[in-house]
């Protein structure tokens, strides 16, 4: 289902912080070698910005192109906030007020040794919880939550006029796989295929 001007629409998600050239290329083959109207979903524009600065800014004022990010709603989700409050801020908070304590009062000074050694203690268990457990766990939760956050998003979006969603990241499956079911029109992919026109005009034969 083309839009009304009979370009092809693609959307392509990525959920990486920094875009590789492998999926800049890409876009920039859709718009510039294709025609085609693009929607990049991704984290945010640093995303782009950061890998290459100067393709960015040629890259995000094509006519053809919409970008819609979630700009650090990520870390700001109950998922990434609790464990950051819980086990880093508020820990450390009351150890290190507890380590100045200890010398700036006089009677507490014999303790500054043992209140410093658990502000070290603290500040490795909890690097090491970050590491070994946290993060190995919201690895699972990731895809979901970052598909809920684009789903909100892109509560806006006329799904009639999408003809293409490309997944560009295995984090990015879900959120694909979702909107496929939703919009059962869209063809749901990972693969970053070129020569699209053709290639949805042999679908749609086919069909």
């Amino acid at each position: 289902m083309a839009d009304v001007d009979g370009a092809l629409r693609v959307m392509v998600i990525s959920t990486v912080y920094r875009l590789n050239e492998r999926v800049r290329n890409y876009v920039r083959a859709l718009l510039e070698e294709e025609g085609l109207r693009v929607d990049l979903v991704f984290l945010g524009a640093e995303a782009w910005q950061e890998a290459d600065p100067e393709e960015w800014a040629v890259v995000s004022g094509h006519p053809n192109l919409t970008l819609y990010t979630i700009d650090g709603a990520e870390q700001r989700h109950p998922l990434r906030r609790v464990e950051r409050v819980l086990v880093h801020k508020a820990p450390r908070a009351v150890l290190t007020r507890a380590t100045r304590l200890t010398e700036k009062v006089a009677p507490l000074r014999p303790l500054r040794t043992p209140a410093k050694a658990l502000e070290n203690g603290h500040r490795k268990v909890a690097g090491a919880f970050h590491k070994r457990l946290y993060i190995k766990a919201y690895r699972l939760a990731r895809p979901s939550v970052l598909a809920k956050l684009f789903r909100q998003r892109l509560a806006d979006v006329d799904f009639r006029t999408v003809d293409r969603v490309v997944a560009a990241d295995v984090y990015a499956v879900t959120l694909s796989w979702q909107l496929a079911r939703r919009h059962p029109h869209l063809v749901a992919t990972t693969a970053l295929e070129r020569n699209l026109a053709a290639l949805h005009e042999e679908l749609r034969a086919d069909g």
